[in-house]
């Protein structure tokens, strides 16, 4: 693919780009860079920093086990209409519903639709005002 794909690592201050024919380079992030970005943009990167930091806790690095996933969910989880749909005390059967592939984590894949029903329970309930 000719596109260019910009990750940024808030974490280190550093932005990485990397071309179909280039190497990798790193540039320093401007706070200014990272306040140009889209809300669709910002949400892409907080996504994807989100399932980092938390699959980043044991030796998968690019998976939640279901300890990682129950400490997502108790401290990402605050509103109590999202804390309704999926709670930390049930996090067995969040882990069933969730883990598609049944390999026991999961993925990043996994884990986007897991966001996915979170937006459109929300979206659901705000167009529609179901509680």
């Amino acid at each position: 693919m000719g596109s260019t794909w910009v990750m940024l690592n808030t974490q280190q201050g550093a932005r990485s780009t990397a071309g179909s024919s280039d190497s990798a380079s790193t540039v320093p992030a401007s706070p200014l860079f990272l306040h140009d970005m889209s809300k669709l943009e910002q949400s892409v990167v907080s996504l994807v920093e989100l399932f980092e930091q938390y699959a980043g806790q044991d030796e998968h690095k690019n998976q939640l086990s279901a300890a990682e996933l129950k400490q997502l969910l108790e401290k990402e989880l605050t509103c109590p209409e999202f804390k309704k749909k999926f709670n930390a005390e049930e996090v067995q059967e969040t882990m069933k519903m969730l883990d598609k592939n049944h390999d026991g984590v999961i993925n990043f894949r996994e884990f986007c639709q897991f966001v996915g029903m979170l937006a459109k329970g929300y979206f659901k309930q705000k167009r529609c005002g179901k509680k």
